[in-house]
């Protein structure tokens, strides 16, 4: 049986890098999709998961919006990275805390 990659993260034409601005509480889709926009070939595409590697000098902390206090979440150590699958439709639900800016790798 052939491997089918159509629901998995790929590097495929679509894919990119961007960095993500250190901030105490703030919508990761929402700077995601402004990247989408600003930096983007296919500003309409969805994307389907997210790497988030931390090369800033702090941890970064993932977080619902209404969830977690301050330095409380799912946390990223210094060098390390968290893959998060996204559905077709999420919403700006996904917060995250950084006290410097980090890269996210965006798969559609």
């Amino acid at each position: 049986m052939a491997r089918t990659t159509s629901n998995l993260p790929a590097v495929n034409s679509l894919w990119f890098v961007t960095s993500v601005a250190a901030h105490g509480g703030q919508s990761l889709l929402t700077e995601i999709r402004s990247a989408i926009t600003t930096a983007h070939p296919n500003t309409s595409a969805a994307p389907i998961g997210l790497l988030i590697g931390n090369e800033s000098a702090a941890t970064i902390w993932i977080k619902s919006s209404t969830g977690a206090a301050a330095s409380r979440g799912i946390p990223i150590a210094v060098g390390g990275t968290l893959y998060l699958p996204l559905s077709s439709t999420p919403s700006d639900e996904l917060w995250y805390e950084a006290a410097g800016a980090f890269s996210v790798a965006v798969f559609f």
